[in-house]
């Protein structure tokens, strides 16, 4: 049963399509699960599938980012420089409607 549990894991890795993150992503900005401004470390930390790795979500921004959808900026906080999402403002406004 362990085996069957680890090769299940292993094969959802490898068959993993960095559209598919985007996809994930794109939902949740849509369902307002992220939000503008958000701590890239804080939607890492919800560990939803697909976007379970700082890659997968590096790669999904990545694709999001060459539709327009958001950027990355750099904070500063107390705690030293926190990378942020930016959600492009006719989004914002399109998903509140």
């Amino acid at each position: 049963m362990k085996l069957e549990s680890h090769l299940h894991k292993l094969y959802e890795n490898t068959s993993h399509s960095k559209n598919q993150s985007a996809a994930v992503l794109a939902e949740k900005i849509k369902g307002g699960m992220v939000i503008d401004g958000q701590r890239l470390r804080e939607i890492n930390r919800r560990n939803w599938v697909g976007l379970r790795s700082a890659d997968e979500l590096e790669e999904a921004i990545a694709i999001l980012k060459a539709h327009n959808w958001v950027r990355v900026e750099t904070a500063q906080t107390l705690g030293g420089p926190s990378e942020c999402l930016r959600i492009n403002p006719a989004l914002v406004l399109e998903v509140a409607r």
